[in-house]
């Protein structure tokens, strides 16, 4: 399978709240695993929190604002317990939130950590729940467990310490499984780009983001166009569309850019062994090994189609997301087009916000198209600048 990028994680832990507790447990672990190396996470610290629930869950969510991790381990001290608990659930009067992770998965091959379903009704549980609860609201891709942490002691601190790292490494290994199972369910399954937004929890968006700049059409290139459009036949099949109407004003913008960028034609986009996708086009890095080479980032891809726009839209979002992974940079934006040749729509999925420009372009409108396409290659030249 691929690896995607490294997934973000924010740990928390707490002060001390009784006068006889030298330290808290949660905090005392975070800083014994604060040198470890995790190849596959970037790992943040939240640590000390004040044991108050109000002030402890806006610290939490204000940093998870923030930073905007995958993946968020909230940690505190269970004097009276044995043992690693990892919390199933939180609750606040008579409601109740579960975390949304497989802990039976997440607890294989560990030797010294057990599930609970009592997360205690103190400040633990409360902050447990408020961010549970904000991560639910915003409609969240990130995830969230509890950890209670005993006592340390000399008997206990390697199995602990070797049982928390094995928790945050499978965490990673579930967040990227999952999107690799989403990713091999076919297109034809859904039927709305809504149903995909839910599935990869992706935030949507639409706004004008494209900045029109502005691009000298050669003359002799509208008096091409304007011919074969004019005396032929531009639209009975795919690969006359892509021939005579896409492909023409996709590499004409790219001569501008080819010192850096590649435009490929119809190359598959491998995500793994058994799962491919065919954009029509890719605006990919020019490799340092020459032209020959396919190499990442993948920043534009193309969907040329004769079909109807919510087809492509759905095929378009989808093989985005796979770019994404594959560049292994979620800041880094990946841009999309769909067009059938006459009009063409553009979208960006920067992160985990998929964003759909409102304004639609079309061939009659040939500056403004040329000048929407520049600023989408002048963006990718600028991002691997």
């Amino acid at each position: 399978m691929i690896n995607s990028w490294k997934r973000k994680i924010l740990l928390t832990s707490f002060q001390t709240w009784l006068p006889h507790q030298k330290s808290n447990s949660s905090d005392d672990l975070l800083a014994q695993i604060a040198g470890a190396n995790f190849p596959d996470a970037e790992i943040a610290f939240l640590r000390q929190l004040v044991v108050d629930t109000e002030t402890a869950s806006k610290n939490a969510i204000a940093k998870i604002q923030q930073w905007q991790p995958d993946l968020i381990v909230c940690c505190g001290m269970a004097e009276s317990r044995t043992q690693l608990t990892i919390e199933s659930n939180a609750t606040c009067g008579a409601l109740l939130l579960q975390t949304k992770v497989d802990l039976s998965d997440l607890l294989t091959g560990l030797e010294f950590t057990q599930i609970s379903h009592d997360a205690g009704k103190f400040v633990c549980e409360g902050l447990y729940y408020e961010v549970l609860n904000y991560l639910q609201q915003t409609n969240s891709a990130s995830l969230c467990i509890f950890v209670h942490i005993p006592l340390l002691t000399p008997e206990n601190l390697p199995l602990i310490i070797t049982d928390f790292c094995t928790i945050i490494n499978q965490l990673v290994r579930a967040v990227n499984t999952s999107i690799t199972c989403k990713l091999k369910i076919p297109t034809s399954h859904y039927q709305t780009l809504g149903e995909l937004v839910k599935e990869f929890q992706i935030k949507y968006e639409e706004a004008n983001f494209i900045i029109e700049t502005q691009l000298k059409i050669p003359n002799h290139f509208r008096e091409d166009l304007e011919t074969i459009m004019k005396e032929g036949i531009v639209d009975n099949s795919e690969s006359a569309i892509c021939e005579n109407l896409i492909y023409p004003i996709l590499k004409e913008v790219w001569k501008s850019y080819r010192s850096k960028l590649l435009l490929w034609s119809h190359q598959p986009l491998n995500y793994e062994s058994n799962l491919s996708y065919f954009p029509e086009y890719i605006l990919a890095q020019r490799s340092s090994f020459g032209k020959i080479v396919f190499d990442k980032p993948y920043l534009l891809l193309v969907k040329a189609k004769p079909a109807d726009f919510n087809t492509m839209l759905i095929e378009s979002f989808v093989e985005t997301i796979a770019a994404q992974q594959l560049n292994q940079a979620p800041n880094l934006k990946v841009f999309s087009i769909i067009t059938n040749g006459f009009t063409w729509q553009f979208g960006q999925l920067k992160a985990n916000t998929f964003t759909k420009n409102i304004t639609f372009y079309t061939i009659q409108e040939l500056d403004r198209l040329f000048a929407a396409i520049n600023y989408l290659f002048n963006q990718c030249d600028l991002q691997i600048s």
